[in-house]
């Protein structure tokens, strides 16, 4: 897709180039095409009136008129569509929205996939679990409900065939990225698409990161991140080392000694822990540890009340798995705020709540009882004022066979070699470059924990970044292109006046039957409801811009 945008655009700066302004309306921006061939023609016009021989002043004018007509031709070719919808604004990794869900109503599943490609290579595992901040800015807010986009992008993916990359290579340059999560593994795929040797780097022996590790199998089945995974690396370019540790396997002076940049993008996996007596009895559990052993089948069943303390997106998967797991059915998820406060997606916590989850509101926990092993947790009561959490005399007691600790991670600091912040965290400057030179970082590295989409921005960016360092010529004549938007203009959409409908909600198994296995709990649209629900787009960027 990059490449044929190429070639459209070296054609549009060509034809501007004899015949100036005619680049901009065939690439749809007519009245400009219009003004600067009036410009041009206006300039000539009044050379010729005022001409009384060679002097250097004409010579001056001459030449302004010249580079004037190479800024037209470059203007042809190197314009950029600023016409973007809400939704295409709020996606951190800023996906044409309007453009691939009309491909995918029209069944063009394909072209569809590749429009998404273009800004992500993760495209199963977002139309799985992505947050969907693109849909609280959905214009169909304002008459009725939010477009499902996720769920149309599920569609795409469950129809689209898998796609073979063979990326060929075009310079000499080897670029190392240290971390195989959705931040460096996009990294890897941008620059691999560049035309770069990339070589990923990961603790764990196979690639995925927190994707393959910790997301439970009813939000991300693992079949679905190994299609992913499988196109990432299907380029023939990008080569995977496992088991290589940053700061004891390998260094980062030795990165740069080896390699012409570095990314790192090394995730935020610290424990953080609770601070209250009882913690280091047996029972006691990190989220992280818990999600681990899950997806590794070490967990089959358990007996008892397992409470979890958190109120984010790890503490839900975390309370939901171990009600998948649990034999008594019994399942706390204790939170220091209000149930509205909650910092999870409104969807979930109903979905929680039907599971059969009970919810402790306004609680802190202050002390673990048992022996050796858990029998209890001690909480006391907490109260908001002003945004601060007071907590008060008042104690409740709940029956633990397991507490389970989910209040959030934190970044490990990985070397002394480059400058961290107090947290562990990276400190970089606006393209991304470490206080070493050539050394970039990303992802929760840098940012602490954060989301899917917001990674694989940042490894976009970062490869962005690295060639544009390594190559400035190549950036900005050509390489800039595959990190532009791609916009496709809506055909089906555009041909309704006001686009209506009913909202369709995607199907979702009932509760009594998720909760007694890992199955996807989010089932996909069928033609109809696809059709159905996709034809609600407004195709703002078109319709409205």
């Amino acid at each position: 897709m990059v490449e044929k945008e190429i070639r459209k655009r070296r054609f549009y700066g060509i034809v501007s180039l004899f015949v100036p302004g005619m680049g901009q309306v065939l690439s749809g921006r007519v009245v400009r095409g219009i003004i600067q061939f009036a410009f041009l023609i206006l300039f000539l016009f009044v050379i010729k009136k005022v001409w009384n021989g060679f002097n250097y002043g004409f010579v001056a004018y001459i030449a302004g008129i010249i580079f004037y007509w190479l800024y037209v031709a470059i203007d042809a070719y190197g314009y950029y569509d600023r016409r973007t919808a809400p939704c295409e604004k709020a996606c951190p990794v800023g996906l044409d929205v309007s453009g691939y869900i009309d491909l995918a109503i029209r069944g063009e599943f394909q072209r569809a996939k590749a429009l998404i490609y273009h800004r992500s290579p993760f495209i199963g595992t977002l139309s799985y679990i992505c947050h969907e901040p693109c849909k609280r800015w959905c214009s169909r807010r304002k008459i009725d409900m939010p477009l499902e986009i996720r769920a149309m992008k599920r569609y795409v993916f469950e129809n689209a065939r898998e796609f073979s990359f063979e990326f060929k290579k075009r310079f000499k340059q080897k670029i190392a990225v240290v971390g195989a999560g959705p931040s460096g593994l996009s990294c890897a795929y941008f620059l691999s698409r560049l035309g770069y040797e990339v070589d990923v780097m990961d603790a764990k022996e196979k690639p995925g990161g927190a994707l393959s590790e910790f997301i439970p199998e009813y939000r991300l089945p693992a079949q679905v991140l190994e299609s992913d995974l499988k196109e990432i690396f299907s380029s023939g370019l990008i080569d995977f080392k496992g088991g290589v540790v940053l700061g004891k396997d390998t260094s980062i002076s030795e990165l740069k000694s080896k390699y012409d940049a570095v990314y790192i993008a090394t995730g935020s996996w610290g424990k953080r822990k609770i601070g209250i007596p009882g913690e280091d009895k047996k029972g006691v559990i990190h989220a992280l540890d818990f999600l681990r052993w899950i997806k590794k089948g070490k967990i089959q069943k358990i007996y008892g009340t397992i409470v979890v303390i958190g109120g984010g997106d790890v503490a839900a998967d975390v309370a939901r798995s171990a009600m998948r797991l649990s034999v008594h059915r019994k399942v706390v998820l204790a939170y220091r705020r209000s149930k509205s406060e909650m910092r999870i997606d409104d969807l979930e916590l109903s979905e929680i709540e039907e599971e059969g989850i009970e919810i402790m509101e306004n609680v802190v926990p202050v002390e673990i009882q048992g022996k050796d092993t858990v029998e209890g947790i001690v909480f006391k009561k907490t109260r908001v004022e002003n945004k601060v959490i007071k907590v008060l005399e008042e104690t409740v007691v709940s029956d633990a066979a397991y507490v389970i600790v989910a209040i959030g991670q934190k970044v490990h600091k990985i070397s002394d070699e480059i400058e961290v912040f107090s947290d562990g965290r990276i400190v970089v400057d606006e393209n991304m470059m470490t206080s070493e030179r050539g050394v970039f970082a990303g992802g929760d590295a840098v940012r602490g924990p954060s989301s899917l989409v917001e990674s694989i921005r940042d490894g976009r960016e970062a490869a962005k970044n690295i060639h544009r360092m390594l190559h400035p010529v190549h950036f900005a004549i050509e390489g800039f292109l595959y990190f532009m938007p791609i916009h496709e203009k809506p055909k089906i959409l555009l041909g309704f006046k006001k686009p209506a409908g009913e909202h369709i909600n995607p199907l979702r198994r009932p509760y009594n039957e998720r909760v007694k296995s890992f199955d996807p709990v989010e089932l996909c649209f069928d033609d109809e409801k696809a059709i159905g629900e996709g034809s609600r787009c407004l195709a703002c960027p078109f319709r409205y811009n």
